[in-house]
């Protein structure tokens, strides 16, 4: 061996993004692979014939250094002075590495052959003609189990959707639950870090979210514990630029606070309480038997509390996540409609209302009652029945 020294003098690497070759027995698996050809000449120029032991090296520069891969095939049929090698059948290729330029170094029957190879890819691994279309059908049990996978280990973006005029980035996705989302963003920097920054300089929205099913627009979840919160940040924080002046906040424990209050078109404040079945909106309201509120049945009722609220600003005592069965929103502050009769003569602006005989209406107050005054009449009702708006007032 020692006297006939051998050279490689035609090495060719077939190295296209690290192509996945599909094992020829068994079940079939995606690996990377990548193929090697080369021809063995001994030191007359003469091609060599029969099995070698060969061992393959990766190194991060032409000369020096330690390799970062390495694996040995025995017994390589050399015909003719050709070989091949499929390298990374028996140490897997590391497709992290394949990032920047790499030199291939071969041991031959112990002996190590100069001048490491440069690896290149193949012309179309440099880029993709427009219209390229990726496909794969990997299986999620495998290392990495996306189509393509895109890295950077610089500092530089990984990967960045550009259109003059149309969609920069589309994604289209047809799995279950979070984990097969459509797009899924992940942030590994536990300090500083952001999953997602988005910035826009039209005049309009920075980002648009629809759901044309009957699921939720927008689910927000954050590291918290248990019911009051702990452990988890704000849910939203919005500021001003370039004050960076917080206007609206929710806490992790679902508390809200705004810097300019809270504006609604709707009109009271009320409070959900269990009641007896079949009653309505506007219905004057009294404490009954159990605590549940039935409507009023008498002129001038000590135990009146309000009114059934048709459109509340503000709901006290309803659960975030759960309907409340048997129980209606009472109106205790704030402007409402109520069913009202003129019973006890006709109802003017600003007069005083209390209970009537007619079942859930109210009627004028003509007498001083502590504790049967609802309110003060915001309309007017000349005969009949009807609805007039009120402002709650209970005394």
């Amino acid at each position: 061996m020692n006297s006939r020294k051998l050279l490689v003098v035609i090495g060719i690497v077939v190295f296209l993004g690290m192509t996945a070759l599909i094992t020829s027995c068994g079940t079939p698996s995606l690996e990377y692979r990548m193929n090697y050809q080369g021809r063995l000449t001994s030191s007359r120029g003469g091609p060599i014939d029969g099995n070698r032991t060969m061992t393959f090296r990766l190194f991060q520069s032409e000369t020096g250094g330690s390799a970062i891969w390495s694996e040995s095939h025995s017994n390589v049929p050399v015909t003719n002075g050709l070989f091949n090698v499929v390298l990374g059948s028996n140490n897997a290729l590391d497709e992290s590495e394949f990032h920047r330029p790499l030199w291939l170094e071969i041991v031959v029957a112990g002996q190590t052959l100069s001048a490491r190879q440069p690896l290149y890819g193949a012309p179309y691994a440099f880029s993709l003609v427009p219209g390229a279309v990726i496909k794969g059908n990997i299986a999620k049990t495998e290392t990495y189990s996306s189509t393509l996978s895109v890295a950077n280990f610089g500092n530089g973006q990984a990967l960045a959707g550009y259109s003059l005029g149309g969609i920069g980035a589309y994604f289209e996705g047809g799995g279950q639950g979070r984990n097969s989302a459509a797009l899924r963003v992940y942030n590994r920097n536990a300090t500083q870090g952001m999953a997602t920054y988005m910035v826009n300089k039209s005049n309009f929205a920075t980002a648009h979210f629809s759901n044309s099913g009957t699921g939720e627009v927008l689910y927000l979840t954050n590291g918290g514990t248990n019911s009051a919160g702990s452990g988890g940040g704000d849910f939203i924080t919005a500021r001003n630029q370039p004050e960076n002046d917080t206007q609206f906040r929710v806490r992790t424990d679902g508390r809200v606070f705004a810097d300019a209050g809270y504006s609604t078109g709707a009109g009271d404040v009320a409070e959900m309480l269990p009641a007896v079945e079949g009653l309505e909106p506007g219905d004057t309201l009294v404490i009954g038997p159990q605590g549940k509120l039935p409507r009023s049945t008498k002129a001038y009722q000590p135990t009146v509390v309000g009114v059934y609220s048709t459109a509340p600003g503000f709901i006290g005592g309803q659960p975030v996540d759960q309907i409340l069965e048997d129980h209606v929103p009472l109106a205790i502050a704030g402007i409402v409609p109520v069913r009202a009769t003129a019973e006890n003569g006709a109802i003017q602006l600003g007069d005083l209302l209390t209970t009537s005989s007619t079942p859930g209406h109210a009627m004028k107050a003509t007498q001083d009652r502590p504790g049967t005054i609802i309110g003060k009449a915001l309309g007017e009702l000349a005969s009949g029945t009807g609805t007039v708006n009120i402002l709650i007032m209970l005394r």
